[in-house]
């Protein structure tokens, strides 16, 4: 997986993980980027979302289920699909 990716950072390694801002902040430090240039995608809201907006990244909710949000997690988008996602990108003309 080490050729797909800049970074991977395991939980059980680091010691803390989701929906602590302490493993959403060690990817930032590792990446060198800051939180307000990255958008975090991930499918649940308590851990990815939450947890990434209480680092200051925005987080994108992925759910392709059409779950209905009952919590107080707002997302700063939800997708249904990942070409949602790939276009999403596209519009935000990210770059690696």
């Amino acid at each position: 997986m080490n050729r797909y990716f800049d970074t991977i950072i395991i939980s059980e390694e680091v010691g803390f993980s989701k929906p602590d801002k302490r493993i959403f902040e060690l990817a930032l430090n590792k990446l060198n980027v800051q939180s307000e240039d990255v958008l975090f995608v991930g499918d649940d809201l308590e851990k990815d979302i939450a947890g990434c907006q209480n680092a200051n990244i925005k987080g994108i909710w992925f759910n392709p289920n059409m779950i209905k949000n009952n919590t107080d997690t707002k997302p700063y988008a939800e997708l249904t699909s990942f070409d949602n996602l790939l276009s999403y990108c596209g519009e935000m003309n990210f770059r690696k």
